[in-house]
């Protein structure tokens, strides 16, 4: 689905190099890498809304920069670690806006949208929380919201920048239980980075390391252990 190969990662300078990376349809990748390692940077390679500073990335075998922004939104949706939002939204609304490349310019939702948008909010557990403003919520319960928005914008790429950070033990393994099942009943290809490198290791999913040591990023699976990531990637 996502081919990447001699590819830099950077802005004015490289932060690493990926020599090999295939990002297949229903798996589940968590990105891992210290503070400033690039994770956040690589994500938004991804989405096409930075450029590698070498190298071309191919999206279901076409190069990821000649898709429009359009087009790319019905691919590949984004969670930032931080919610940028419109305070006064209430969570439906916010939510809906996930809907945005499927709608007219009108903005007009069909009874199909009105579902997805409802089915994003309970999958996250809003469900009680649907009319409530979005300056009302914690933190944890705003990126729960923005989690709902990349679910009802039903792209088969999902990205995610520290999805966990502000929610507690119990809703990180939620979240990492939802992630997994979107990946397993929807097909849907999942990147997410994390420092919760125990809960990243009992998940059983593939790992993709910046490794210090090497300056590369490299996939690789549970059987690697947690001394080789603290070893080399912090």
């Amino acid at each position: 689905m996502i081919q990447l190969k001699q590819i830099e990662i950077g802005y004015q300078h490289t932060l690493f190099r990926i020599p090999q990376l295939q990002l297949e349809k229903g798996g589940v990748y968590i990105l891992i890498g210290k503070n400033g390692a690039g994770k956040s940077t690589f994500l938004k390679t991804l989405t096409g809304e930075s450029t590698p500073k070498a190298g071309n990335i191919l999206l279901q075998d076409r190069p990821l920069n000649e898709y429009t922004t359009k087009e790319l939104a019905r691919f590949i949706s984004f969670v930032p670690s931080k919610t940028h939002a419109a305070d006064f939204l209430s969570v439906y609304d916010f939510v809906a806006l996930g809907r945005s490349p499927f709608t007219s310019m009108m903005g007009i939702l069909s009874q199909e949208d009105k579902e997805v948008i409802n089915d994003a909010i309970e999958n996250v557990g809003l469900g009680d929380f649907i009319h409530r403003e979005l300056i009302s919520l914690s933190d944890g319960e705003k990126q729960l919201a923005s989690v709902a928005k990349a679910i009802a914008q039903e792209t088969e790429i999902l990205l995610l920048d520290e999805p966990t950070a502000f929610l507690d033990y119990s809703n990180r393994i939620k979240m990492l239980d939802l992630l997994k099942d979107l990946s397993k009943n929807k097909g849907k290809c999942i990147v997410f980075s994390s420092h919760d490198i125990d809960i990243c290791l009992e998940s059983g999913e593939s790992l993709i390391l910046i490794n210090q040591s090497t300056g590369e990023l490299e996939l690789t699976d549970q059987q690697i252990g947690k001394d080789y990531i603290l070893k080399n990637t912090f």
